[in-house]
């Protein structure tokens, strides 16, 4: 539970915010297997939700640039590639399709830090219902050169019903956001 009421008052802190501008890191596990990291640098505005992401790393991707408006385009994604790709030019695709889903466990239209906590929020309050939940807060952790505190939430008996067996959230000190999930 204290973990649940630090999201629901970052929350409403997140909310405030027009807008904003990251370096994105991401790592997945897509059908057993764990990719590359992957650097994006992203812009998000809350309202209308927007993103735009353009890919710094791996080489593979580097230079390949999403733009999604929510309510804009038909609900819609622009994309292009780079390399060969970018003979195909700037393509219109639903943000969970195929092409745009290839190499992502989730959507443009579910990126960034508002989205995180309320999907953190989501989860937090249905795993609550099962009473199999150990939540501890480390002070003083970092990430690159930020200090935070790290909440580690584990299920100790791994089940179907859990999204995860340990999920570990990073919170900026200074600003009081998730860094790092």
């Amino acid at each position: 539970m204290p973990a649940l009421r630090w999201a629901h008052d970052g929350r409403r802190d997140l909310e405030q915010l027009t807008d904003y501008s990251a370096i994105m890191v991401k790592r997945e596990q897509i059908n057993g297997k764990l990719g590359e990291y992957e650097h994006m640098f992203v812009k998000v505005r809350h309202n209308p939700f927007s993103v735009y992401m353009r890919f710094l790393a791996p080489n593979k991707l580097q230079g390949q640039e999403a733009i999604y408006v929510a309510g804009a385009n038909d609900g819609k994604m622009s994309a292009h590639g780079t390399g060969i790709q970018r003979v195909v030019g700037t393509l219109q695709l639903e943000p969970t399709s195929f092409l745009a889903m290839r190499g992502n466990r989730y959507p443009i239209t579910e990126l960034g830090v508002l989205n995180l906590v309320n999907r953190l929020v989501e989860i937090g309050e249905r795993d609550t219902q099962y009473g199999e939940c150990e939540v501890k807060f480390y002070q003083g952790t970092k990430v690159e050169d930020r200090v935070c505190t790290c909440i580690e939430v584990m299920h100790p008996v791994p089940r179907r019903n859990f999204l995860f067996h340990i999920a570990r959230i990073y919170i900026d000190d200074e600003l009081n956001i998730p860094i790092r999930y």
